[in-house]
């Protein structure tokens, strides 16, 4: 298995923010990977959209492995990023990098998560932050919030989930590379760790994916590998009008993956206690 990275894009009616996207790849300082992108049921098939082809056959020319398929009707997230795992061609890519279709990354980001996951073999994911773009940012300083800082989990004896926060949307003053309990969406994972421990993104969550990365974040630290969030490492949002949302009920449904998610912590912890370097 190489060293190389398999990009995985799940799309949905977001072809200006995939534009955006696939414009920042090209200017990583990271340049060893390949692309799958997965068309999610769009309205206007991806293919449809010149600008698009020209980005993918940019990335061609400069040695990216491009693969490109289409579903009829919308998946869901967690199914759509199950079925880019599937069809990727690159299976021999020891990482996988699972990107959201609105985010912009800076030109280093890949590289940060990178350097990190091959400097420890326990390492399982790793990730940066999204804060949201186009929207007045307060910085928190990274003296002082502690280990965990907003990407915990804190289990009571029982199994309840009685603590859970997550970074979404906030921006740090500088660089500080942490053990966390959860990753936030644009990460980088070992693909032997979802193999070897048969992981995957379907968690019987609704086509909107609410808590997929909890769930994701928890398989893996049961799994005894380690989840490492860089604050440095940028992915900006860019909240998109339309796309995405694989449901129109979308609260109805992040009510019924919540609820989800709280039972099955709780069936696992019982189970298997808490994971390792977990309060």
């Amino acid at each position: 298995m190489n060293n190389r990275i398999s990009i995985h894009i799940a799309n949905k009616d977001r072809s200006s923010e995939l534009a955006v996207l696939l414009s920042s790849l090209l200017r990583q300082t990271f340049q060893d990977f390949d692309v799958v992108i997965l068309d999610d049921g769009s309205g206007t098939p991806v293919s449809n959209f010149h600008f698009i082809q020209k980005l993918l056959t940019q990335l061609k020319i400069e040695g990216h492995g491009v693969h490109t398929e289409r579903q009829q009707y919308s998946y869901g997230v967690c199914k759509a990023r199950n079925l880019l795992l599937e069809i990727d061609p690159w299976k021999e890519n020891k990482y996988v990098l699972r990107l959201d279709d609105d985010v912009w990354l800076e030109p280093d980001y890949i590289q940060r998560l990178f350097d990190i996951a091959e400097s420890d073999e326990n390492i399982g994911i790793v990730s940066g932050i999204t804060p949201l773009l186009g929207t007045p940012q307060q910085s928190i300083d990274t003296k002082k919030f502690n280990t965990y800082f907003c990407n915990e989990i804190v289990f009571d004896d029982g199994g309840n989930i009685v603590r859970y926060g997550d970074d979404c949307g906030l921006l740090y003053t500088d660089s500080k590379i942490v053990i966390a309990h959860q990753f936030r969406s644009c990460a980088l994972i070992k693909r032997s760790v979802l193999d070897d421990n048969k992981i995957r993104y379907e968690l019987g969550l609704t086509n909107v994916g609410f808590r997929e990365e909890a769930f994701l974040s928890l398989r893996i630290a049961w799994a005894g590998m380690k989840c490492i969030v860089d604050t440095g490492a940028i992915a900006w949002h860019c909240p998109a009008s339309s796309g995405g949302c694989r449901n129109n009920d979308y609260q109805l449904c992040v009510n019924i993956d919540n609820e989800h998610f709280v039972k099955w912590s709780k069936k696992m912890f019982k189970e298997k206690g808490s994971p390792e370097g977990f309060k």
